[in-house]
């Protein structure tokens, strides 16, 4: 399959009160990602973000998502083994894939 899907970046109340399914996890990440090169504050310090790249611990995607932190570490393992994504650890790393989301 092969294509792109369209998704408005301002659909967050969409399904705010519910746990999303991994497909929507997979949405969020998307949405979430740097669409353009940019930098950004987090603390004192000033990160420079490429696009697709995205910073968020595990505790925020778990809360976000209503999900475990353990859950949300399984389902980044699974995208990461699966090419989709490369983690970066530690304050000021972002996470993005290969296809630049």
């Amino acid at each position: 399959m092969t294509g792109f899907v369209k998704i408005h970046r301002t659909t967050d109340d969409l399904f705010a009160n519910d746990e999303l399914c991994r497909q929507a996890a997979w949405y969020d990440l998307i949405k979430l990602a740097a669409w353009t090169d940019h930098e950004t504050a987090i603390g004192n310090t000033v990160v420079t973000l490429k696009r697709g790249d995205l910073i968020g611990s595990l505790s925020w995607l778990a809360e976000r998502w209503k999900w475990s932190v353990k859950r949300v570490r399984n389902f980044l393992a699974l995208l990461e083994k699966d090419g989709r994504i490369k983690r970066g650890i530690g304050k000021g790393q972002g996470r993005g894939n290969d296809n630049h989301l």
